[in-house]
C-alpha cells in the first residue's frame, strides 16, 4: 500500500514529465515551422523538409534533456529559456493572426520577424535572471548551513 507521500511524489513526477513533454513538443513544432517557412524560397526541394525535421528533433531532445537537469549552468539556463520563449513567441505570432484574420496573407510574418526573435531574446534574459536568482538562493542555503537539493 502506498503512503500519501509516495502518491504525491508519483503525481509530481507525472506532472513534471507531462510539462517537459509539452514544452519539448512546442519547441520542436515552432522550430520545424520556423525553418520550413524561412527556407521557403530556397532551391533545396525536399531537403528543406528533412533539415527542418532534423533540427526540430534536435531542439526537442535538447529541451527534454535540459528540463530534467537538476542544476544547469548559466549557458544552459539562457539557451533553454531562449528556446522555450522563442518557440512560444513564434507560435503565438504565427498562428494567432492566422486564426483571427485568415484572409491576411502577411499574418504569419509577425511570428517570423517579430515575436519569435523577441521571445528568443526575452527567454535569454529570463534564463540569465533565473540562473542568478537560483544560484544566489543556493549560496544563501549553504551559508545558513542547510543542505542543498
Amino acid at each position: 500500500m502506498l503512503t500519501v507521500f509516495e502518491v504525491k511524489k508519483e503525481i509530481s513526477d507525472t506532472m513534471k514529465s507531462l510539462t517537459r513533454l509539452f514544452v519539448s513538443a512546442i519547441a520542436a513544432f515552432a522550430t520545424f515551422y520556423f525553418l520550413s517557412f524561412s527556407l521557403l524560397l530556397s532551391p533545396l526541394g525536399h531537403l528543406k523538409l528533412i533539415a527542418s525535421l532534423v533540427c526540430a528533433a534536435v531542439v526537442a531532445r535538447y529541451t527534454w534533456q535540459h528540463t530534467a537537469s537538476v542544476s544547469p549552468g548559466l549557458g544552459g539556463c539562457v539557451l533553454l529559456g531562449s528556446v522555450i520563449m522563442g518557440a512560444i513567441g513564434f507560435s503565438a505570432g504565427f498562428f494567432v493572426p492566422l486564426i483571427l484574420h485568415p484572409e491576411a496573407n502577411q499574418g504569419p510574418l509577425l511570428g517570423i520577424i517579430f515575436t519569435g526573435p523577441l521571445g528568443f531574446l526575452a527567454g535569454a534574459a529570463g534564463g540569465a535572471i533565473y540562473w542568478r536568482v537560483r544560484s544566489k538562493r543556493k549560496a544563501e542555503r549553504v551559508l545558513d548551513g542547510k543542505t542543498t537539493s
